[in-house]
């Protein structure tokens, strides 16, 4: 009797850790699919932990920083930020993040940009990088949403893939989350900070990818504040 009472208690633990785990999974997934349905980077933060921030790169007056986010057993990946100050007024500012032939003068990473939408407060684009070989072609659409938080202009960016049709042999981001963060500092100086989190994936190891991409994001912030 008390065999069977045993291999009884001994099938429920079972049953429950199977029950369980199939929970977590369903959990894991969950968080999954909402980030597709997310909209704002600090969302992302929020359901992720995070390790310390390490500098990557620091000069001519601009910062660049990474750290890791995880989620879970799900997914682990850098974001990225960056900190300056600029001078020129928030309106200067934003001519320069918002016009495409603006952005093309200073980021390093894009072979074209273009403004594919414009509707108030929010327009979308779409991003051809200049990847450099042996990497992949890639692309990215984005909308982006302008707002005003207290004394902050806010521009919130996320990934809307499905927007147009895939290009030949370019692969799309899917999973894009990113922010600029202006604060007028006087009428002519202007702190920028940016932040941004992708989930894309590649065949290229990271020790020889990182260092190429940081670079480039490295450079375009300086010419950006140079401007």
């Amino acid at each position: 009797m008390k065999n069977k009472s045993k291999k009884l208690i001994d099938s429920l633990t079972i049953i429950s850790l199977i029950l369980f785990l199939t929970a977590c999974r369903t959990n894991t997934q969950a968080q999954q699919i909402s980030w597709s349905a997310m909209d704002d980077i600090r969302q992302v933060i929020e359901v992720a932990s995070s390790t310390s921030w390490e500098i990557i790169k620091q000069d001519k007056g601009v910062t660049l920083k990474s750290r890791w986010l995880s989620f879970g057993d799900s997914a682990k990946t850098r974001e990225i930020a960056s900190h300056f100050i600029m001078n020129a007024d928030v309106q200067s500012v934003l001519t320069n993040l918002i016009q495409p032939e603006k952005v093309m003068t200073w980021n390093d990473g894009a072979r074209s940009l273009k403004i594919l939408k414009h509707e108030g407060f929010s327009w979308i684009t779409h991003t051809v990088y200049d990847i450099p070989y042996p990497f992949s072609q890639q692309d990215l659409v984005v909308k982006n949403v302008l707002l005003k938080e207290n004394e902050k202009t806010i521009i919130l960016m996320f990934a809307v893939p499905g927007y147009i049709a895939p290009l030949k042999n370019v692969t799309r981001q899917q999973l894009y989350f990113g922010k600029w963060e202006l604060s007028q500092l006087d009428n002519e100086t202007t702190e920028v900070q940016f932040s941004a989190i992708s989930f894309s994936k590649s065949t290229i190891p990271r020790f020889i990818r990182d260092p190429i991409i940081q670079n480039k994001i490295f450079h375009s912030f300086v010419r950006l504040k140079e401007l």
